[in-house]
């Protein structure tokens, strides 16, 4: 990859990890705040916070949308798994039509757990979006997100896409799979897509490809593409990042085994 699209790797990720900060769920109209951490870039950026969700519904959904007045992008940021409501939700593997209220976000199905976070978190993302536009209405939309915030940035992503029109990029960090191998190859056709993997991570396995029985028959998965996939170390080496343009090759995270799940893995993205 170039050094420019690293550099968008590594910032982006920095906004998926901002949203695990609890500065991100409170207070609206600041600065992203990454607390202690001393690796953020995020928080010497000229930005301002539009919305804040916390906790909201059966899947604890969280996030965040601000206005990156760097990159001019109005920025949507999801929250990965921190408590066990949002496990709960990761373990809910059955599969559900891929629609939100009157949207078909796509066709196939998608992961009803997954959806749900995307569903209780869309209100607050699309309020923070219209006013994140309204005064500054030429910002290009990004969506990102760690872990099942990363599945949800899917959802919304594809949701913006069907929904206004908008032609937003997805920055997915270990993100587990979101649909089956409808849903996926439609996203992946709109393109925008960046979703990164790093060596061994477990979840970005789940749900397994092979499929399961659910209340639809059985359910089988596939993951959007290309895939960028860190081979060795945290991603700041660019020569250790691989493109994948299939997202159901085994070249990547997945060819590490189904038996090796590293959690580790999973919670250190560009020194993240």
């Amino acid at each position: 990859i170039s050094s420019e699209l690293h550099d968008r790797l590594v910032y982006y990720s920095e906004w998926a990890t901002a949203a695990y900060c609890s500065p991100q769920q409170g207070e609206t109209g600041g600065k992203v705040s990454c607390q202690t951490s001393k690796t953020c870039v995020v928080a010497p950026v000229s930005l301002k916070t539009l919305t804040c969700w916390f906790s909201i519904g059966n899947n604890s959904a969280t996030g965040f949308v601000a206005a990156d007045h760097t990159t001019k992008n109005i920025i949507i940021s999801m929250r990965g798994s921190v408590a066990l409501a949002n496990w709960v939700a990761d373990l809910k593997f059955f599969q559900t039509e891929c629609v939100d209220g009157s949207v078909v976000i796509g066709p196939g199905f998608c992961n009803i757990g997954f959806l749900g976070f995307w569903q209780q978190s869309r209100e607050a993302a699309e309020e923070g979006l219209a006013q994140g536009l309204q005064e500054n209405p030429s910002y290009n939309i990004v969506i990102t997100g760690h872990s099942l915030g990363a599945a949800a940035a899917v959802y919304g992503a594809s949701y913006l896409r069907q929904n206004a029109q908008y032609k937003d990029k997805i920055f997915s960090y270990g993100q587990p799979r979101a649909g089956d191998e409808a849903f996926s190859k439609f996203v992946t056709a709109q393109g925008n897509n960046y979703r990164v993997t790093h060596t061994s991570d477990a979840v970005p396995k789940l749900p397994p490809e092979s499929g399961i029985q659910g209340t639809l028959g059985f359910e089988t998965y596939s993951h959007i593409a290309p895939e960028y996939y860190i081979s060795d170390g945290l991603g700041m080496n660019i020569n250790n990042i691989h493109v994948i343009d299939s997202g159901s090759s085994n070249e990547g995270n997945a060819g590490t085994g189904q038996l090796k799940f590293n959690i580790v893995a999973h919670i250190q993205y560009f020194q993240n």
